[in-house]
């Protein structure tokens, strides 16, 4: 089963080592605006995590689509990172164990793939957010999933990447 939950947080440093938040999703109750693929399948709900406070988080499980059509991806809206050399992403997920499904799946996936992607714009992103993927910074395998006695969709861990920009 491929179930996602993601809270993000996004700093960025300019040259004055002045940290500035360009995005916070943890402290969200209501609709992030963030972009779905495809339009079907994604839930925003909010849910409790593991500290019991109530965030927003996105969900997906359609574990019985066809394998080659399972393409899972979120898009944040446009962040202008003004003159920031470098983007700091703490990135809060969880990804339900393939082996705890009754009946496993070949379209079941257990791992999240981070990619970032320069743009100037919304309009920009919104053109070739699917078709140019951009580039890859992080990969969470099985390491990261939720042991199948421990199926709380509560449950996250945290990578921590850091982007340098040109």
């Amino acid at each position: 089963m491929w179930s996602v939950l993601l809270s993000l947080s996004l700093f960025l440093q300019p040259n004055s080592a002045e940290e500035v938040m360009l995005l916070d999703t943890t402290e969200s109750t209501s609709e992030l605006g963030w972009t779905t693929y495809p339009d079907t399948g994604w839930d925003e709900v909010s849910v409790l995590d593991d500290r019991g406070k109530l965030i927003r988080t996105f969900e997906v499980c359609n574990v019985n689509q066809n394998p080659r059509l399972q393409d899972n991806w979120l898009a944040t809206p446009f962040l202008f990172r003004f003159s920031a050399p470098r983007v700091f992403v703490t990135l809060r997920f969880s990804v339900r164990d393939c082996a705890s499904l009754r009946s496993p799946s070949p379209s079941c996936r257990e791992t999240l793939i981070l990619y970032y992607k320069q743009a100037d714009s919304q309009r920009e992103l919104e053109r070739t957010w699917v078709a140019e993927v951009g580039q890859k910074d992080y990969t969470s395998h099985h390491a990261n999933n939720i042991p199948p006695s421990y199926c709380r969709c509560n449950a996250t861990f945290t990578c921590l990447a850091e982007h340098p920009f040109s």
